[in-house]
Parts: C-alpha cells; sequence; structure tokens
C-alpha cells in the first residue's frame, strides 16, 4: 500500500471510518460528562448524604441483576453481525425474544425480592435488602429499566456497521431532557423517588429513540426472526459472558450494597459521591472498545494474523495509558475537586479520601475491557469468567473484612485490588491466556516502546 494511503502505519480509509465513529460516541460521551459534574453533582448535593446513599443502593442492588437480564447477549451480536451477515435478522429475533422473557423474570423476581424479610438474609450474608417502602418503590421503578433496556440490541446494529452517530444523536437528546428533569426536580424539591423516574425516563427515551432510528435507516422489527438453533449458540457462546458478568455486577457494585450494611445511608452516600466521579471516566475504554472492536474482528476474520495482534495491542496501549493519565492527577487533587471545584462542599470531605485511592480502579476496568475483547475474538470467554469471578469473591470477602475494620477506605482498596485480579489475576496461571499478561507488560511499557519506533523513524 502506497504511503498516500496510510498514515503512520495505518489505513487512511479505516481511520477516517473509525476514527469519526468513536469521535461521535466521544462527543456524546462528552456531553454526558458535562451534565454529570454539574447537574449530576447538584443532584447528590440536593439529595444529601443520606437520601442519595438510599438510592445509590437502589441502583446497586438492580445493578447486580442486569447480566441474568441482558444474558451477555450484546458482545455475542455484535460478534455475529460482523461475522455472518446473511443470518442478521435470525440473530436479532433470538436475541430480542431471548432478552424480552429474561428481562420480564428478573423484573418480578427482583420485586419480590422486598416482601422477603430482610433479617432472614442478613443474619447469614452481610447484604443489605430492601428494608422500608421508599426502597421498595426504587427497586420497583429502576427494575423497569431491564425491561426497555432490550432495545439495546440495536445498539449492536449500529456498532456491527460502525454508524455510532445515530445513536449518539438520541443519547444527546435524552441527556438533555434528562438534565432538564433533575434541574426541575431539585428546583420543585421533589421526593429521592422523582430521580429515579428520570433514570426510567432516560432509559424509555432511549428506546423510542434507538428504535425510530433503526426504522429510518430502513431497517424493520417485523423481519426479526426467532431461529431455535441460532439461540441456543449464541446463549452457548454467552454462557461465559452471563457468568462473567454476574461476577462483574458482584466486584462493581457488592460494595456500595454492604456498606449500607455495616455503615448506614450516609456513609453509602458518601461513598458513592466518589464513585460517581471516578466511574465518571469509564466511558473512555467502553467507547473506543466499543467502536474499534468490529474493525479488528474483520482483520482476525480476513486472516491478517499479524495486523491483528498488531491492532489489538495499540488498544490495549491507548486504554491503559489514557485511564493512567487521569487517575493520577485525581488522586493528589482529590480534596480540592470535593471541596472547591465540584458542588459537593465541605459536607462531603470524607468522599476525598475514597476518591484518591478508587480513581485507580479505573486503570483495570480499562485493561479489562481490553483483555474481555481479546478473549472475546479468541473464543476463550470462559477465562473472561474465571477471572472476574476471582474478582467477584476476593471483593466481597476483602469487602466483609475490611469495611468493619477500616471503613470507607477499606472498601476501596478491596474494589481496586479485585479489579486488578479480575483483569489479569488469572494469565499468571493459564498458559492459555498468557498473550493477555503479555499485553499488560507490553502495555506498561508502552511510552518506550514507541520512543523507540519514533527514534527509529527519525533516523532511517
Amino acid at each position: 500500500m502506497s504511503n498516500k494511503n496510510t498514515f503512520l502505519g495505518f489505513d487512511k480509509k479505516g481511520l477516517q471510518k473509525y476514527g469519526s465513529n468513536t469521535i461521535w460516541l466521544l462527543v456524546e460521551k462528552a456531553i454526558r460528562f458535562i451534565t454529570g459534574i454539574w447537574v449530576g453533582l447538584l443532584t447528590v448535593k440536593y439529595l444529601g448524604a443520606a437520601q442519595y446513599g438510599k438510592l445509590e443502593y437502589t441502583i446497586s442492588f438492580v445493578f447486580l441483576m442486569i447480566p441474568f437480564a441482558s444474558l451477555g447477549l450484546n458482545s455475542i451480536l455484535t460478534r455475529q453481525l460482523v461475522a455472518d451477515k446473511e443470518n442478521n435478522l435470525f440473530y436479532f429475533g433470538s436475541a430480542f425474544w431471548l432478552r424480552f422473557f429474561a428481562a420480564i423474570f428478573i423484573i418480578l423476581f427482583l420485586n419480590s425480592i422486598g416482601i422477603i424479610t430482610p433479617s432472614s438474609i442478613e443474619e447469614i450474608l452481610p447484604i443489605a435488602l430492601p428494608s422500608d417502602s421508599t426502597e421498595r418503590w426504587l427497586v420497583f421503578i429502576l427494575s423497569l429499566n431491564l425491561f426497555f433496556n432490550v432495545s439495546d440490541l440495536v445498539t449492536s446494529h449500529f456498532q456491527a456497521q460502525v454508524r455510532s452517530h445515530f445513536i449518539v444523536k438520541i443519547q444527546i437528546f435524552v441527556i438533555l431532557v434528562s438534565a432538564a428533569l433533575k434541574l426541575i426536580g431539585i428546583w420543585k424539591e421533589y421526593s429521592v423517588l422523582f430521580f429515579a423516574v428520570v433514570l426510567l425516563i432516560e432509559t424509555i427515551l432511549t428506546a423510542v429513540g434507538l428504535f425510530l432510528m433503526y426504522f429510518k435507516t430502513g431497517e424493520k422489527v417485523n423481519k426479526w426472526k426467532w431461529n431455535s438453533p441460532i439461540a441456543k449458540v449464541m446463549l452457548r457462546d454467552a454462557m461465559p459472558l452471563i457468568f462473567s458478568g454476574i461476577a462483574v455486577s458482584i466486584y462493581m457494585r457488592i460494595d456500595q450494597i454492604m456498606i449500607k450494611q455495616f455503615l448506614g445511608d450516609e456513609a453509602s452516600g458518601y461513598y458513592g459521591a466518589a464513585v460517581r466521579i471516578s466511574e465518571m471516566w469509564y466511558f473512555v475504554p467502553v467507547v473506543f472498545a466499543g467502536s474499534l472492536f468490529p474493525a479488528i474482528v474483520e482483520l482476525q476474520k480476513n486472516g491478517n494474523s499479524e495486523k491483528y495482534k498488531k491492532r489489538m495491542q495499540q488498544l490495549f496501549d491507548f486504554l491503559l495509558w489514557s485511564a493512567i493519565a487521569i487517575a493520577l492527577p485525581i488522586t493528589f487533587l482529590s480534596e480540592w475537586i470535593i471541596v472547591d471545584v465540584l458542588p459537593y462542599g465541605k459536607e462531603f470531605l470524607p468522599s476525598a479520601a475514597v476518591l484518591s485511592v478508587h480513581v485507580w480502579g479505573g486503570v483495570f476496568v480499562a485493561t479489562g475491557v481490553a483483555g474481555s475483547r481479546w478473549l472475546l475474538a479468541e473464543n476463550k470467554q470462559v477465562f473472561n469468567f474465571l477471572q472476574t469471578s476471582l474478582g467477584a469473591i476476593l471483593n466481597f470477602v476483602l469487602n466483609w473484612y475490611c469495611i468493619p475494620k477500616y471503613g470507607l477506605l477499606g472498601a476501596a482498596y478491596a474494589t481496586v485490588i479485585s479489579y486488578a485480579v479480575a483483569s489479569f489475576g488469572c494469565s499468571f496461571f493459564l498458559p492459555q491466556i498468557f498473550p493477555l499478561l503479555k499485553m499488560h507488560v507490553l502495555g506498561i511499557l508502552a511510552p518506550f516502546r514507541y520512543l523507540i519506533i519514533l527514534i527509529r523513524t527519525l533516523f532511517k
């Protein structure tokens, strides 16, 4: 390929296509980030530590059930839409009905838990269950999101075609509507239940918008067809992702539920406020991995093994160091950020120490996102399950020990350690995923590797 068709070793057409797709995704996330910083944090300050802690707890409680409702099908669907374009309608139809019935079942299950006497389980495990009418109403409202989330199958369609700008237009509209509603809620001094309803409205508007955009591009839902053999294959391939998703949910949210059990709603609010800032940056690896993964799968499908490995490592390098670049300054400026920069104020000073530690979890989230894509491309999802399961178990045990003894900081350290284990813990011991460990090592050495490449280029 001539130099006119390449730029820094990348194909110009591919760079333009995937670069434009990624920029659209980043625009949406930037708008979400800005509104989250001000409107979201104003909401936290308005609700106060105790009420916000209650909302965060119920969000975490429902979040634990997402893998059961989504069945891990989105990544499988994106992969199959790229690899087997002739049967796209069968993949869509099969995935839709699997997700539909799973969501209904989980909604019924979640809302039946509130009937159980919490003490009957809390005596055995240090996990708080919905215990008052407000919490039960919050769980009911938030659980309905699982039904409307079925629409994110359409997202897989646009991602597979590298046309994320369709998704972005919808999400920007939804973000602005949500921000306006939250400001109205603060102005009118509505209860915490109103803010849960706003989250549900976000999901409903997103679902309606996705389907409208899908129809606008000439596609029709009534062409989706159920196919039992395809459904069985998708469910089989997704099974490790379901269990790994459960493990991810546990090690990402169990701390919030256990903090409520051991330390109460107010402590949960302080911790949730710090986590909210820390997790705002998680969109970076998700956006880049989601946008570029179809291109990487295409390289593998076409038998371009060397280029596939090179692009995977480049994705890994970028995600790792972008996360480090975010975590490092926040560690030293956490108190200033909480008290002076953001609208939290001194009331949320306990959140600063949590933020300085918890933000490093984002580094391992980034490498975990890249690693999970590699495992999916190599059809080794079972190892993703092993790693995330190990991380989930470790997070539960560490939180059980650390929260009563060290408080909120103990929960933050437990989370970071478990994220690290879930990202690459098993790659030390299992030869089948040694390449994952290699990618971590090469990722850490990325600045030196690229410096050497630059020097060689300059002196050619």
